[in-house]
């Protein structure tokens, strides 16, 4: 798995190579490559996958899905939760990716609130 392909330097001539190589299957032999980026970046390269996948974030129906699914006993808390959440759009935002998701409501889990700023919660 390559968790670089936004940051990867297309431009120069052997990186270029090298990725190509490895896409095609000729720098690693049998093995199943992942690359891992955001859509725009690579796409020349991407061009010559055998695959490619784009994963989704959470819709505001599966954000909702997940907080209540976290909270299967106290409900209080899930409605509480996304209460929080939609008066807080910095937080909010975040909330499509499913790390960061998880990462909020444990957090909300652990102070019973949500964080005051967005460092905190990286903290």
């Amino acid at each position: 798995i390559l968790g670089f392909g936004d940051e990867f330097d297309i431009k120069r001539q052997e990186s270029d190579e090298w990725l190509r190589g490895l896409i095609n299957c000729k720098v690693l032999e049998r093995c199943s490559i992942v690359i891992t980026s955001r859509p725009h970046a690579c796409q020349e390269l991407m061009k010559e996958a055998n695959r490619t996948i784009e994963i989704l974030g959470f819709e505001d129906e599966e954000i909702k899905e997940f907080v209540q699914s976290s909270f299967p006993i106290d409900t209080q808390s899930a409605e509480t939760f996304l209460q929080e959440l939609e008066e807080c759009p910095q937080f909010y935002s975040l909330c499509n990716v499913p790390v960061s998701l998880v990462m909020i409501v444990d957090m909300f889990k652990e102070l019973k609130c949500l964080p005051s700023t967005l460092t905190e919660l990286y903290k």
